[in-house]
Formats: structure tokens, C-alpha cells, sequence
């Protein structure tokens, strides 16, 4: 669904159709096979798996429609040390 399909009514403050963002919580491991995916300067970006780069791609395009949002969390960063 495009973001021109969806009706806003001020009134009732709502979306027609109903519109419910989802929360996705990415773990470090997948974070780091991201970043060696859309990085060419990574040390490992010729040996990762093109599928890490299609994931990129998916996410970003549901993000940029409001649909997904990965928030920062602390106990991810707490498990990596950060």
C-alpha cells in the first residue's frame, strides 16, 4: 500500500485504513551483517551473504512508509558491550 492511500481524519484522529506500525527489534549480529552488506569499505563485505543486503533494502523501504520502526535497545546494547 502506498502512503496516498491512506485518509487521515483530524476528528477522530485516525487512518483509514487502520494503520498499525510494527516494532522490530534487530540483534547485533544482524546489525553487523547490515552494515558488511551495504559498507564496501567493510573487511567483510566480500564474503557476506546478499541476502543481508535485500533485508537493508526491505527495512529501509518499510521505514521510509511508516509501517516499521527498530528502536534503539538497551539490552542489545548491553549484550555488545556498549
Amino acid at each position: 500500500m502506498t502512503p496516498d492511500r491512506f485518509r487521515f481524519n483530524p476528528e477522530t484522529m485516525s487512518l483509514d485504513p487502520a494503520h498499525f506500525k510494527k516494532v522490530v527489534y534487530l540483534d547485533q549480529f544482524v546489525i553487523s551483517e547490515i552494515v558488511n552488506a551495504i559498507d564496501p569499505h567493510a573487511k567483510a563485505h566480500a564474503r557476506v551473504d546478499p541476502f543481508w543486503r535485500q533485508v537493508f533494502e526491505a527495512l529501509e523501504r518499510v521505514s521510509k512508509l511508516q509501517l516499521v520502526v527498530c528502536p534503539w535497545s538497551r539490552t542489545a546494547s548491553a549484550r555488545s558491550g556498549s
